[in-house]
């Protein structure tokens, strides 16, 4: 007599939470749909499927290659931010030279410094501070402060340079968004069409190794050496799945594993448990 088939659990396998491995995923599922027709989705056909997954890969990249330029315009912008606050004092001393302490305050919104925080400087907002370069390279003539190391030849390419990359890094913030927005308005689209991949598979499989062996053809699972649907159960019940000497490993998404050795685990139990938990198996007292 056959042994009765064991009833399939009914979970749909966990997607990747990065966007380049559900891309990969993505393109290969679609790949992969193209060689099994036999399997349809009312709203969308394996082709178009094989489109927007291409589509959303070539959108990961976009954001990727997009963020990359910001951190150098950055640095090199907080470098000039350093040069304008090592130097203004200069021009304050200038001021000041020209006129008495007091006179010369009068004359400083001239070059564009105004007072913040009872320190006075360029705004320090990097939109406002730009203007305010403009304003005092314009300041310089009319202060005639322009000759010297640190007049219109110091402070004309700094605010020059300033302007650039401030323009560059707004528009890159916009750029940015707009490719982020693209991307995640792709991935919803691709998750759902994966999710019900995997669950047209599942309703088409009448056993659990079937099912199993589906979705590492289709790469519907997560890739590590567990089993699907035991990987799927381990990290929904957060239950051990296995001991070793090592210590107690945990099935987590990769960014919340853990290892807990048992001695440190041990140490945290107060000393009632400690000492039955050091106990041999056959001198522990058995529970009523």
């Amino acid at each position: 007599m056959d042994a009765p088939i064991k009833p399939k659990s009914r979970h749909v396998p966990l997607l990747p939470t990065n966007d380049s491995r559900l891309a990969d995923l993505a393109v290969f599922a679609a790949a992969h749909w193209l060689t099994e027709p036999w399997l349809t989705l009312r709203f969308v056909t394996a082709a178009a499927f094989q489109t927007k997954s291409l589509a959303y890969q070539a959108a990961v990249a976009s954001r990727q290659q997009i963020g990359s330029v910001r951190p150098i315009d950055a640095d090199e912008i907080l470098n000039l931010d350093e040069q304008i606050e090592a130097n203004l004092y200069r021009l304050k001393n200038r001021l000041i030279d020209k006129y008495d302490k007091q006179t010369a305050l009068a004359h400083y919104p001239t070059l564009g410094i105004i007072k913040t925080n009872k320190t006075y400087t360029l705004d320090r907002d990097r939109t406002k501070r730009a203007a305010a370069l403009l304003t005092l390279v314009q300041g310089l003539k009319t202060e005639k402060l322009e000759d010297g190391a640190y007049g219109t030849a110091f402070w004309q390419p700094l605010t020059a340079r300033y302007n650039e990359l401030v323009q560059q890094l707004t528009d890159t913030s916009g750029a940015i968004s707009q490719a982020v927005n693209a991307k995640d308005t792709l991935r919803n689209e691709v998750e759902t069409i994966l999710s019900s991949l995997a669950k047209a598979l599942d309703a088409n499989s009448p056993s659990d190794p079937d099912y199993k062996a589906e979705l590492r053809a289709w790469a519907t699972s997560a890739k590590s050496t567990a089993e699907p649907d035991e990987l799927l159960q381990a990290v929904k019940s957060k239950k051990p799945r296995r001991t070793n000497p090592a210590g107690l490993f945990f099935i987590l998404p990769a960014r919340y594993r853990i290892t807990v050795s048992t001695a440190s685990w041990a140490a945290t139990l107060p000393l009632r448990a400690r000492t039955a938990a050091a106990m041999p198996a056959a001198s522990k007292p058995h529970s009523l």
